[in-house]
């Protein structure tokens, strides 16, 4: 119903590259991404961040655009985007050095932004199969948790890092499936109240990222 919405905004033909354009993008990017409409979502993406327009900006907004550029190239490198057919595609080149240069003023935002910064460097490390870089990404992204996450607010972040955790020890996917089990099942019953913070911050749904990387596990890191 929000998508419709919002591509019902869309013919009121805002100014292209408009702060108004720019925020109904934004928001039908992610009805998408929540669709697991991921082609439509990454095309996007990419009409905003190739328009003459986006370099004047403000910062901030360029940089939650780079925050979603990121999950996109995430499941590009898992193989489930598939951008060889895409109307249009994303020009700059994307790599994590560059990207964590691009997203500074959001990494200073503790129970926030930086949350999901740290997340995907986390969920990189583990497709590269990086272990002992992952091990010590883990261990930050923990002590992370117990800083900054406290209280029901927080338990959708603080539940999936618990998951995050299991992928420390390497387990058989009929295992790790088992041992998630219980985490899985705390994140079913505090399902995402979808607030601005919570889709701004929870690019992909906790439970589909967990997915995505069960899924990458069963069919062979690659």
């Amino acid at each position: 119903a929000a998508q419709k919405e919002f591509l019902e905004l869309l013919k009121f033909k805002l100014t292209p590259g408009g702060l108004g354009w720019q925020f109904c993008h934004t928001y039908l990017t992610l009805t998408h991404i929540l669709l697991v409409e991921y082609p439509s979502a990454y095309e996007l993406c990419a009409k905003v961040l190739n328009h003459k327009a986006f370099s004047k900006l403000a910062i901030s907004l360029q940089e939650n655009w780079y925050i979603k550029e990121a999950y996109l190239h995430f499941l590009i490198a898992l193989g489930r985007l598939d951008i060889s057919e895409s109307k249009v595609k994303i020009k700059r080149k994307f790599w994590m050095g560059k990207f964590l240069n691009e997203v500074v003023e959001p990494s200073k935002d503790k129970t926030g932004y930086n949350l999901s910064i740290i997340i995907i460097q986390v969920l990189f490390l583990h497709h590269k199969d990086e272990q002992v870089l992952l091990n010590e990404k883990l261990d930050a992204i923990k002590q992370y948790s117990f800083r900054y996450l406290k209280g029901p607010k927080y338990i959708r972040p603080r539940t999936f890092i618990k998951l995050l955790q299991k992928l420390r020890y390497n387990y058989p996917v009929k295992v790790l499936k088992t041992k998630s089990r219980n985490l899985l099942r705390t994140l079913s019953d505090n399902p995402s109240d979808f607030s601005e913070e919570s889709i701004q911050i929870e690019i992909i749904p906790y439970e589909n990222q967990w997915q995505e990387i069960i899924g990458h596990l069963e069919r062979g890191r690659s």
